[in-house]
């Protein structure tokens, strides 16, 4: 079966450095929240799957993705690139694997709109 990082790496050679950014962003994932890890562990192998099974999907522009989670991790933008990880699992979920009902998924869904409404009341009430 062919993994993610098998597909990403068949457009993208990653450096030991860029390799060493996404450990450190997946290690602050586990901190703040470790439902988003879960859930894209558990759904990853299927929604490869159904990504390879489509035959069009655009691992370029998966690569390019990933890119942008080391600039952002390496600028020390953290939080924004774990933001971005959550949208963009959801929506390879919507797009790939609509029925999906492994568990991992239904507590992403409930803690994201958590996150989402936490950043929101934050964003309303800076310094707060």
């Amino acid at each position: 079966m062919t993994t993610l990082c098998f597909q990403v790496k068949g457009v993208h050679d990653w450096t030991p450095e860029q390799k060493n950014s996404m450990r450190r962003l997946f290690e602050h994932c586990m901190r703040v929240c470790p439902w988003l890890v879960h859930c894209m562990r558990d759904a990853q192998g299927t929604l490869v799957f159904q990504a390879t099974e489509r035959g069009a999907y655009d691992w370029y522009a998966l690569a390019q993705f990933d890119l942008e989670l080391v600039r952002l991790t390496n600028a020390g933008k953290l939080d924004e690139a774990v933001d971005a990880m959550i949208e963009r699992l959801h929506q390879a979920i919507i797009e790939f694997w609509p029925e999906c009902a492994i568990p991992s998924y239904a507590e992403f869904l409930t803690e994201r709109s958590r996150h989402r409404e936490l950043k929101t009341t934050l964003a309303a009430h800076p310094g707060k």
